[in-house]
């Protein structure tokens, strides 16, 4: 073994040891000195951690916010399961996917948090972060459950409102298609799950050409609608 890797390997060591440590002042709250809330719930938490990690927690603490005096962060209008989320991958550059009480993936439940993790990530800029939420996604469409629960996972990512490329879609589609019954326009595919996967479908490829077809309305309506957008009457 070369001295290189003999330093690569003791690095690696020190940082698992690091977020091993890091991960229990998470889990106790010791040594604390800011709290993080979320409705009733609450994290006592290390403004040195979070404001390392994340710009949003950064200009919270600093300068003449409430947040600097009061030491207490409200976010209202946030997943509780997703603050979680974020604040573990800030001490320990992972979060944990929710398992059954037999220990076994809990595919919906599992599904909601990666979606509201990379709602999270998108709104408070963290590259890193959205990147793991999409790798977690990934991995949970090569198990053959997603495709039993494909409805239900169509709608929370159809439901994710990301003003960037919102890539839970394109990564689900793609699956969708890498299936025998995606091969097959997806005709093979149950009632429910058949027309979900051609939305999402028709989403995509409206979002990517910048046309969006409403063949069902009225144009004289829909001229309507879009002229009360621009003149705020019509």
């Amino acid at each position: 073994m070369s001295d290189t890797d003999e330093d690569t390997g003791a690095v690696r060591e020190a940082l698992a040891v690091h977020r091993e440590r890091a991960k229990r002042r998470f889990v106790d709250g010791k040594y604390a000195d800011l709290t993080i809330e979320v409705g009733e719930r609450k994290w006592k938490v290390h403004r040195f951690i979070l404001c390392s990690g994340c710009d949003f927690f950064a200009k919270a603490c600093d300068g003449r916010f409430q947040e600097a005096t009061t030491n207490t962060i409200k976010m209202p209008e946030d997943d509780p399961m997703a603050v979680n989320a974020l604040l573990e991958y800030l001490y320990t550059s992972n979060f944990v996917l929710p398992t059954d009480p037999n220990g076994a993936p809990a595919y919906r439940q599992q599904i909601a948090l990666i979606v509201a993790v990379y709602r999270s990530a998108d709104k408070y800029v963290l590259s890193e972060l959205k990147d793991l939420a999409e790798e977690k996604f990934d991995q949970s469409t090569e198990d053959g459950t997603w495709e039993t629960e494909l409805p239900a996972t169509v709608d929370a990512v159809e439901d994710t409102p990301i003003e960037t490329e919102n890539a839970l879609q394109r990564i689900l589609i793609h699956s969708i298609q890498a299936t025998d019954a995606g091969a097959q326009g997806s005709k093979s595919l149950g009632g429910e799950a058949q027309v979900k996967c051609q939305e999402l479908q028709m989403f995509e490829q409206e979002a990517a050409e910048g046309v969006i077809n409403l063949p069902d309305d009225d144009p004289d309506a829909v001229q309507v609608m879009l002229e009360s957008f621009y003149n705020g009457d019509f």
